[in-house]
């Protein structure tokens, strides 16, 4: 959990995000990733991807 604060933008920043987050977990798994933002505090649920042993 992380409160939130109002920052001008990093200018080192790769420009990845949430938004990224999101569709990147997309491509692995059919579970979503849980965003939530309420009451000055954000709280983000990733469910874990198993992933397939190959032998």
């Amino acid at each position: 959990m992380n409160n939130t604060k109002s920052n001008a933008p990093n200018k080192e920043s790769l420009g990845t995000g949430l938004q990224n987050l999101q569709t990147r977990y997309e491509l692995l798994s059919d579970k979503k990733v849980d965003i939530k933002n309420a009451n000055s505090r954000f709280v983000i649920s990733i469910p874990i991807i198993k992933l397939i042993e190959e032998n």
